[in-house]
């Protein structure tokens, strides 16, 4: 933690809630909030957590109060602490020994605070960075805590959406705790249908399709149960989890299961992994049904190669595995469907200095118009790609379509896409990493040129403490210049202004992911993903369904690292903190 961070906590010896609690120290931050320790001067002097609502890049703090660097973000300061406000309003409805007991909610400071029973213990994520994979008996006993936790959140209507080792305390005795309900949806008691239509945060790799695609319909216990196989798999393996996609594609083979691993486990994480939801759990008492006539404790055979297993038909139904059957193999479904990614009331940005430009939000076309207009622009490209095929200054020109996104000549990205700026430069038609203008690509910290991954923390950053200059554009410290070669740099401050001044911007979808369509004076256009970051303190990928894109310039004024991002209702040029991984869009000078 920098000195400016650690000026941004509430000091020891503060008093909250009229001198009830006061602060003992400070234990932990995420993206929207910090944790300390108190101690309850009326309960014997009991010491306890007290987590803050204070969004990092947002908030700053003046004294003890909490205040909004930027009046643009005032409105989704306040839309966020409601939900912070209804997630700690959830968590003191529920009493149960493995989930976090919440006591005390208040408002105070000009933000929101919620008191837990503190927690002797520590998340598993680093339980297993000290001790390397667990034996099956320890997962077993985790297991049984788990599921009874999640049998009676289940049975509140209400699913937890973020299991993962760093969700699990475990204290000395072995007893666990589930944690951290940020991102859980309450269900309605009439017909199971989310309450809300924000967009739902996930970690990779825990997440199953239909989180990732934000199918908030699609949403049930089995979202948990695939989450839940995947923590462990990497309790006992020691290995982070398959991409969803991966196993989609590849079944069973996507796994990396070790010779000798218990059976029972491995084909309850097959089990709870597959990628339709129709074939995982429906329910923690068909889980516990089929742990009862499955012991664990047989070791599975060795490992041979995968065998092609049939697809199977989208929600198909299922019935329970029998006792005597090994439940199926990972089916590959080969879907070629890019998850939808809703994000209509997506979360505040982390801009802490931030100038508004007039913006504009366009509703997107219902699809058999888009059908339409992609017909037509194919017949267009078509024509186009015929009659011309210019090359200037070595870069191919992009294919213009009318009423649609300026399309790539071919599929040997990146081209140079030229949107009439005054200063001539070009910007790249798609991320570092991407091999499509929609992809997501790789995230970077900020002077950081190896993609940032999940498990890296801000301990890891390369640069902390260090002065690699106020502009890294074409230094050795440019992702893209790294990536891509010199004829390629990160965009400055001064271009992202230039781009906002000279182009006009609407929130629209390509190829069903949501993003921002970016186009110039002379009519064509990029389009940037609403790809969400990497967290700076476990690499996790957050607020998929909002953008964040670095530049290279370093803002002096708030000892942070210029930035660009948007949501659907405006894009901002704000600043950042040099440890979240952010996207790179590069840009190429004429």
């Amino acid at each position: 933690m920098t000195d400016n961070e650690r000026g941004q906590m509430l000091p020891e010896g503060t008093l909250l809630k009229d001198g009830e609690y006061r602060v003992v120290g400070y234990m932990a931050s995420g993206g929207f909030g910090n944790t300390y320790e108190v101690e309850h001067e009326g309960r014997l002097h009991k010491h306890m957590a007290v987590k803050e609502f204070f969004i990092r890049g947002v908030n700053t703090r003046q004294g003890t109060h909490v205040t909004v660097s930027v009046e643009d973000n005032r409105a989704d300061f306040n839309r966020m602490q409601r939900k912070f406000f209804a997630e700690a309003e959830r968590l003191a409805q529920l009493d149960h020994p493995h989930i976090v007991e919440v006591s005390d909610f208040f408002e105070e400071n000009d933000t929101a605070y919620y008191v837990m029973k503190l927690i002797s213990g520590q998340p598993l994520n680093k339980v297993m960075a000290e001790h390397g994979a667990m034996g099956t008996d320890r997962v077993c006993d985790i297991l049984r805590q788990v599921l009874s936790a999640l049998k009676y959140v289940h049975a509140q209507h209400l699913y937890h959406l973020d299991l993962k080792p760093a969700n699990i305390m475990q204290n000395a005795e072995g007893h666990c705790w589930l944690i951290d309900f940020g991102a859980s949806k309450q269900m309605s008691d009439d017909d199971g249908h989310t309450l809300t239509t924000t967009a739902l945060p996930y970690t990779p790799r825990y997440a199953p399709l239909e989180q990732v695609g934000q199918n908030m319909e699609d949403i049930g216990p089995w979202t948990d149960f695939y989450a839940l196989g995947a923590t462990l798999y990497h309790l006992l393996t020691a290995q982070t989890p398959p991409k969803p996609d991966k196993v989609n594609e590849d079944g069973e083979a996507a796994f990396a299961f070790p010779d000798g691993m218990d059976a029972t486990m491995r084909r309850l994480i097959i089990w709870m992994m597959q990628p339709r939801r129709s074939q995982r759990p429906q329910s923690v008492e068909e889980i516990e049904q089929w742990l009862e006539v499955n012991p664990v404790g047989k070791p599975a055979a060795k490992k041979e190669e995968p065998k092609a297993t049939p697809a199977v038909k989208q929600e198909e139904p299922k019935a329970a595995p029998a006792a005597d059957k090994d439940v199926p193999t990972v089916a590959s479904t080969a879907s070629k469907d890019v998850p939808t990614v809703k994000s209509k009331d997506a979360e505040p940005t982390r801009a802490s200095s931030a100038t508004r430009l007039q913006s504009k939000k366009h509703r997107s076309k219902a699809p058999w118009v888009w059908a339409g207009v992609w017909a037509v622009a194919a017949v267009a490209l078509v024509l186009f790609i015929i009659s011309r095929n210019d090359i200037k200054n070595g870069v191919k020109e992009p294919v213009e379509v009318p009423s649609a996104f300026t399309l790539c000549p071919d599929d040997n990205h990146p081209h140079a896409i030229d949107l009439g700026l005054p200063s001539g430069t070009k910007w790249a038609c798609c991320n570092i990493g991407a091999a499509t203008p929609e992809g997501y690509g790789d995230y970077f910290r900020w002077g950081e040129t190896t993609p940032m991954k999940e498990g890296d923390t801000e301990a890891t950053y390369r640069y902390e403490g260090r002065d690699i200059g106020d502009d890294i554009s074409g230094t050795r410290c440019d992702a893209a210049t790294a990536n891509w070669g010199t004829d390629w740099q990160m965009p400055t401050e001064q271009q992202f202004q230039e781009l906002m001044d000279n182009c006009s911007y609407t929130w629209t979808t390509l190829d069903g992911v949501e993003g921002a369509k970016v186009t110039g004076r002379n009519g064509r256009s990029i389009f940037l993903s609403a790809s969400g970051y990497r967290d700076r303190d476990d690499g996790s990928l957050n607020l998929v369904g909002a953008g964040y894109y670095w530049s290279a310039s370093f803002d002096m004024n708030n000892e942070g690292c210029y930035m660009f991002t948007f949501t659907p209702e405006e894009w901002i040029r704000g600043s950042g903190s040099w440890a979240y991984g952010f996207p790179v869009r590069a840009v190429a000078e004429e």
